[in-house]
């Protein structure tokens, strides 16, 4: 009878079921994939409960709160600046004793940002890590410029979270990063979960 389409059947669904398993598992095998992936399912909950904001990171580094009135967050110093990228662009966190094993990576970042040489980035990401009460003090001025522009019902998705000596990381989904500044896809794209390259506007 035609405009009727056949039921599979419980073996049909079954063998369907069956084969959609195999294919997810298979496009999970991709880092990037299976990062939007568990992405997705880690946040789908709260999605629907808080609004949040894409961040803008623009050709000069100033980061906007695109879905918030398009807010400038006020990291006016490159060493918060530069922690705060580094930790927005880290795919599962980093404990305080183990920043020291990406200062590299921080540093090209600071030098991004700051736009000081590799030897002046260099000395002052390791007199930043070495200062006792550094990276605490670094934090704060962080989540102080945070308060300022976020709503409270949002902001822990945007601050730099976690427990001493433990893994700390900011919860917003990676695919709401939005990445202007050309340097930074190039020099650290490595190291994020889902770098969004789409262009956004004022």
């Amino acid at each position: 009878m035609e405009g009727v389409i056949a039921s599979p059947g419980i073996k049909g669904v079954k063998q369907m079921e069956h084969i959609i398993r195999k294919i997810i598992q298979a496009m999970a095998k991709e880092p990037r994939v299976k990062a939007v992936i568990e992405d997705e399912l880690n946040n789908a909950s709260f999605l629907n409960e808080v609004a949040l904001s894409e961040i803008r990171i623009d050709k000069e580094c100033n980061l906007y709160l695109t879905n918030y009135e398009n807010c400038l967050i006020g990291l006016t110093e490159p060493l918060p600046k530069a922690l705060y990228l580094f930790y927005l662009f880290s795919s599962k966190g980093i404990s305080n004793k183990e920043l020291s094993a990406h200062k590299d990576t921080l540093r090209k970042i600071y030098q991004i940002v700051s736009g000081k040489d590799d030897y002046q980035s260099g000395l002052t990401i390791n007199g930043f890590l070495r200062r006792k009460g550094g990276i605490a003090d670094v934090t704060y001025k962080i989540n102080t410029a945070l308060r300022e522009v976020i709503p409270a019902e949002s902001l822990k998705y945007y601050m730099i979270r976690g427990i001493k000596n433990s893994v700390r990381q900011i919860l917003i989904p990676k695919h709401l990063v939005v990445i202007e500044h050309e340097g930074l896809l190039r020099g650290v794209s490595k190291h994020f979960i889902y770098p969004a390259t789409k262009k956004t506007s004022f």
